[in-house]
């Protein structure tokens, strides 16, 4: 099989199409995504983000937004930077990789899953230039060595691995710095191997949480208003959602 059959990215290109370099010279009002994390635990990765959406002069455009998407069977994706942008990126980004699967018969490998999101974000560059920055978390769970693998991209789409014990984590977004602090410290004192699904969920909610009351871009938790944060756990099981059922029952153990 050639590119063409196998890649539906090669295919928009052969006829022309590009979702790329089209940035507008108004950007005043490009609304932006906020934060994001990702880490590995003992049984796989979690991937979560905020739900709050704000304007590039920070007023809070919605808070119900989800940044966090499913890929395929084994991974997810977290968005933050330019939404509009974020989102046609990763949708394409997403149905790259079920082409594949849907064509070839078996899924795409995890290092081809890797560079084929930066070559969409080094796609992107042009437009990061003029403000449409476009910062994308990808985790993975690897059924062979059973484990999970975090990458994390920087603007030229350089994928950069998280698979150390030490340092198994990524953020992203206007509140990465809070979360990165809280994650560093944990990952010194505990090994990723031994964090058990519950306390990794607990530890995204602070990761967020602090972040939220940091940076006025990152909504925090309110389960009464319906506001919390997206959460997926991926391992041997597949993607799985943290429901809003899971979070009251974890928070009610405090």
């Amino acid at each position: 099989m050639n590119k063409l059959e196998t890649s539906f990215i090669h295919y928009l290109e052969s006829i022309g199409y590009s979702q790329f370099n089209k940035a507008e010279k108004e950007i005043d009002n490009i609304q932006e995504g906020t934060t994001i994390l990702a880490f590995k635990y003992k049984s796989g990765a979690l991937i979560a983000g905020d739900r709050r959406l704000t304007t590039a002069d920070l007023r809070v455009a919605d808070d119900h937004l989800i940044k966090v998407l499913q890929v395929d069977d084994y991974s997810a994706i977290a968005i933050s930077g330019a939404a509009g942008r974020g989102f046609k990126l990763a949708e394409l980004f997403i149905k790259e990789v079920r082409h594949y699967e849907k064509i070839v018969g078996r899924p795409l490998s995890i290092k081809a899953k890797a560079k084929t999101l930066s070559f969409l974000v080094e796609k992107n560059m042009i437009d990061a230039k003029h403000g449409l920055i476009v910062s994308p978390i990808l985790a993975c769970y690897d059924t062979k060595i059973r484990e999970g693998i975090v990458f994390n991209y920087d603007i030229s789409g350089f994928a950069h691995m998280k698979s150390e014990t030490r340092r198994p984590f990524a953020t992203g977004g206007s509140g990465s710095s809070s979360a990165e602090t809280i994650l560093q410290k944990f990952f010194q004192d505990k090994d990723s191997k031994y964090t058990d699904k519950r306390e990794a969920i607990k530890l995204a909610i602070d990761c967020i949480e602090t972040a939220s009351h940091i940076s006025v871009a990152t909504v925090g938790l309110n389960l009464d208003e319906g506001v919390y944060p997206i959460i997926k756990t991926i391992s041997e099981d597949g993607v799985k959602d943290v429901t809003k059922e899971d979070l009251e029952i974890i928070l009610q153990d405090e």
